[in-house]
């Protein structure tokens, strides 16, 4: 798993690379609607700092939203009540618990060392 702050830094850099590069990226089959896409696109092509680009509830719960089947971005339960947010954070917990592995990106040597050992 990776820090939140490192998720948004990483999905801004590779906004940026879409560009140079002119390869398409970062739209709704990441869970983006379509005004946050091109707001995206706009502070990014103008050079704003990641930290100020990524602040839409969207960016919250990536790794959650996609253990439980919605899209990285979607904002899912951004909105959703306090009851339902916990409830989805428990569930997540739950299929993390059931995963086979889960390696930690800030030691990932470490993790796919751990990995090759425990699958061989």
């Amino acid at each position: 798993f990776r820090r939140p702050e490192d998720i948004k830094i990483s999905m801004y850099e590779y906004v940026l690379m879409s560009f140079q590069r002119r390869f398409p990226c970062c739209d709704i089959r990441w869970g983006w609607r379509a005004k946050t896409v091109a707001r995206v696109r706009r502070l990014a092509r103008a050079g704003v700092p990641a930290d100020r680009v990524m602040t839409a509830p969207e960016y919250v719960g990536c790794q959650m939203n996609m253990l439980l089947g919605a899209r990285c971005l979607s904002g899912h339960y951004a909105n959703a009540s306090v009851q339902a947010q916990q409830d989805a954070v428990e569930e997540a917990k739950r299929r993390v618990d059931q995963l086979l592995f889960v390696g930690i990106h800030e030691r990932w040597f470490e993790s796919v060392c751990l990995f090759n050992w425990f699958m061989t």
